[in-house]
C-alpha cells in the first residue's frame, strides 16, 4: 500500500473514537496530507495553494470582504515552502502551528459563507472539497470528495465548533507524525529546539498516549448509557 493510503486510512482509525461527523473526519484526513506537500515533489502542489491563496485574498480583499482567509493560504503554504522535508512541519511545534492556521481558515470560511445564509451542509461540503483538492494527493481525491460530499449530505451534521475543528485537525497530523515515527528514518520531533532524531519508542508511545484517550472516552461512554 502506497504511503498516502496508509497515512489517510490511520489519521481516520486515529480520529474516529473522538469524532464519528463525517466533515470532522475529512479535516483530519486533510491534516495528514497537507503536511506531506512540503516534499520537493509536491513543489507544484505548494504553487497552486500560493496561487490560490493570493487570489482569494485580492478577491475578498476587492469585495471588500475578511481577505485574512486567503492571507492564512498564503501563510500555510509559505511554512512548506520553507520546511525541508520531514523538518519543521513534522515536529510537534510545526503541527501545532499548522493547525492553528488551518483552524482559523476554516472557520474563516465557515462564517463567511454563512453570513450569506448557504445552507450549513453545503457550507461544510465546500469547504471539505476546497480543502481536500489543494491538499490530497490526486489519486485519491476522487474517492474522498464522494465520500465527504454523501456522508456530509444523508448524515447528521452540526454547527463547527473551535474545539472540534482543531482537534481534528490535529489528530490527522499527530497520526502522521506516529507513522513516521516508526520508520527507520525517525523525525526531528523537536525542531526547533532541537535536531535530535526521534525513531520508533517515540512512535510507540504517541500510540500509547492515544490508547489511554480512547479507553478514558470510551469508559467515559458506557458510564453515561450503563448509569
Amino acid at each position: 500500500m502506497s504511503s498516502y493510503k496508509k497515512h489517510v486510512l490511520f489519521s481516520l482509525l486515529f480520529t474516529i473514537p473522538f469524532f464519528q461527523e463525517v466533515f470532522l473526519l475529512a479535516l483530519a484526513v486533510v491534516g495528514t496530507s497537507i503536511i506531506d506537500i512540503d516534499h520537493n515533489i509536491k513543489r507544484k502542489n505548494r504553487n497552486i495553494i500560493l496561487i490560490v491563496g493570493l487570489l482569494l485574498s485580492l478577491i475578498l480583499y476587492m469585495l471588500k470582504l475578511p481577505f485574512l482567509i486567503g492571507i492564512l493560504l498564503v501563510l500555510i503554504v509559505l511554512i512548506l515552502y520553507f520546511s525541508k522535508h520531514r523538518g519543521f512541519t513534522h515536529s510537534l511545534f510545526g503541527i501545532f502551528v499548522l493547525s492553528i492556521l488551518l483552524t482559523a481558515f476554516v472557520l474563516g470560511a465557515y462564517f463567511l459563507l454563512k453570513d450569506f445564509n448557504v445552507d450549513n451542509k453545503i457550507t461544510l461540503m465546500i469547504i471539505a472539497v476546497f480543502i481536500g483538492v489543494l491538499s490530497l494527493n490526486k489519486r485519491i481525491m476522487p474517492i474522498y470528495i464522494i465520500l465527504a460530499v454523501l456522508g456530509i449530505y444523508f448524515l447528521p451534521v452540526a454547527n463547527i465548533t473551535l474545539y472540534g475543528t482543531f482537534l481534528a485537525l490535529f489528530l490527522g497530523f499527530i497520526s502522521h507524525l506516529t507513522l513516521d515515527l516508526l520508520t527507520p528514518k525517525g523525525l526531528e520531533l523537536f525542531r526547533p529546539l532541537s535536531s535530535r532524531k526521534c525513531k520508533k519508542k517515540y512512535g510507540v508511545l504517541f500510540l500509547v498516549i492515544w490508547g489511554i484517550f480512547v479507553f478514558i472516552r470510551l469508559y467515559t461512554y458506557l458510564k453515561v448509557i450503563l448509569y
